[in-house]
């Protein structure tokens, strides 16, 4: 199987993205778009979609070269290529809203044409020796066909899944859980086998205790798949009782064990972050606006680091030289009168001056720290009169902003998650469904509105939740919008 290629956070994915559109071109560009269709690519697929697809450059083969010589692209080797997950997942969005006119969406103009070559081409490779071309033409099917047929996808996936139960096939586990989430938008209507993937991988990869938590959610009996039954968790539990030491230590012995990472840090400006672990949540509200509906469970797949505080007027001078709030006279009062565009130059500063890379969290994790493990409609549980305890808003705030981190903090140390400023989100407002999603993410097309979340000073109790969302154009700024910043591990 070939690797899924993972490195930048998604401010850097959109970042690198806007500058290989202003140096490349727009032909670059709209290939690069049907490029990030196939899970990885070869020179010959990378042609066949410039010929195929892009008319604008149709007759510039140049503009190959432009894609394979972009940060965002991997040479696997061997001639293969991939993006990197979160670009790639920028460049679908982009994609889709393109060509949103067209009758027949593009995607599947694509799938279609790629799962044609790519049965073509399976073909030759079958009877031959060779390992590595015949994993890439079997990934390039599933994923066509994930688009195309998710059923079939989905039974294939479970079969190859249900064939490698060996402790030396861990690579394996690891590779097809790790292909599973990143179809997890086609495959959407699969959650069981989503989350079993997912449980599998992380125990093959080492991390048996959340592979256990993953498998614990689903039903003790076996799994159907199509045709395919796969394993209760139960029997996998028992079959892989000692085992999942032996592949913790095959993965030892492959690469270096990761270094602990620090609870919390400061950096050089006196901004404080605290150590957000990765795990599930179920995200949304029963109980609140159409917008919030349905509660689903969300998986946070990898720690992140989280300002304790909103980011206040004293650390925004410091890094910008001006103070845009309309609250002023403290400098540990949050900043305000921001938009989303300010707060991209403010991080970009911000990492250049630390060199650290910072950015905003995603709609998802903010929603996921906030709660802190809490089910209920604020942080604390239900209890709307313990609220001026733990947030500013119209009933305490006597309409102002107040010093960040004065009154109680969440379950993790976060300070005001409920009030004082509303907090830009990365992503835009994403439709939720029922299914289980890994590290969603919203729109984030260029001009795209933005996600707020926590509520502000002026806002009633019910816009306060932790389920409350809202948007805002990425230009918007008034005096109850603020942020909080995030790090990538």
């Amino acid at each position: 199987m070939m690797q899924v290629a993972t490195g930048m956070n998604p401010l850097e994915a959109y970042h690198a993205l806007i500058q290989f559109a202003r140096q490349r071109g727009e032909g670059a560009l709209r290939l690069a778009l049907h490029a990030a269709v196939p899970q990885s690519f070869r020179l010959d697929v990378l042609h066949l979609l410039r010929v195929n697809f892009v008319p604008e450059a149709a007759h510039d083969p140049a503009v190959e070269a432009d894609v394979l010589l972009a940060p965002f692209c991997e040479d696997l080797g061997g001639g293969y290529f991939q993006f990197d997950a979160e670009v790639q997942r920028l460049l679908l969005d982009e994609l889709v809203a393109t060509y949103a006119a067209e009758t027949t969406p593009r995607v599947q103009q694509v799938t279609q044409f790629l799962l044609a070559y790519v049965e073509r081409r399976s073909r030759t490779f079958r009877e031959q020796s060779d390992r590595v071309a015949k994993d890439y033409w079997e990934m390039q099917r599933w994923v066509a066909l994930a688009f195309l047929a998710p059923g079939t996808a989905a039974e294939q996936l479970a079969a190859a899944l249900q064939q490698a139960t060996a402790p030396q096939e861990s690579v394996v586990h690891v590779q097809l859980g790790g292909l599973v989430s990143c179809l997890s938008v086609p495959l959407a209507q699969y959650p069981q086998l989503l989350t079993y993937a997912a449980g599998v991988q992380a125990i093959a990869d080492g991390q048996a205790e959340h592979g256990r938590k993953l498998l614990a959610r689903l039903p003790d009996e076996k799994i159907k798949i199509g045709r395919v039954t796969l394993r209760s968790p139960r029997d996998l539990a028992d079959d892989w009782r000692g085992k999942d030491k032996e592949w913790e230590n095959s993965a030892a012995a492959a690469a270096s064990p990761p270094p602990l990472l620090a609870p919390t840090f400061r950096n050089s400006i006196g901004m404080e972050f605290v150590l957000i672990p990765a795990g599930e949540f179920r995200m949304g509200s029963e109980n609140g606006f159409d917008s919030e509906k349905p509660v689903h469970l969300v998986q946070i797949t990898k720690p992140f680091y989280l300002g304790k505080y909103q980011v206040t007027q004293g650390q925004w001078q410091a890094v910008m030289g001006t103070n845009p709030s309309r609250f002023k006279g403290d400098p540990n009062r949050p900043v305000e009168q921001v938009s989303w565009e300010d707060t991209q130059e403010f991080v970009r500063r911000l990492g250049e001056q630390e060199g650290k890379a910072y950015r905003l969290p995603t709609e998802a994790e903010w929603e996921y720290a906030a709660r802190a493990g809490s089910s209920g409609v604020y942080c604390f549980g239900d209890d709307e009169r313990q609220l001026p305890g733990y947030g500013w808003y119209r009933a305490n705030a006597k309409w102002r902003t107040h010093p960040v981190g004065q009154l109680k903090p969440n379950a993790w140390g976060l300070y005001d998650v409920h009030g004082n400023v509303a907090e830009w989100c990365h992503d835009g407002l994403r439709t939720y469904t029922d299914a289980s999603v890994f590290d969603p993410l919203g729109p984030t097309t260029a001009g795209a509105l933005r996600v707020i979340r926590g509520g502000s000073w002026v806002w009633y109790a019910q816009d306060v939740r932790s389920a409350y969302r809202y948007a805002y154009s990425p230009g918007y700024r008034y005096g109850y919008l603020g942020f909080r910043c995030a790090s990538s591990v």
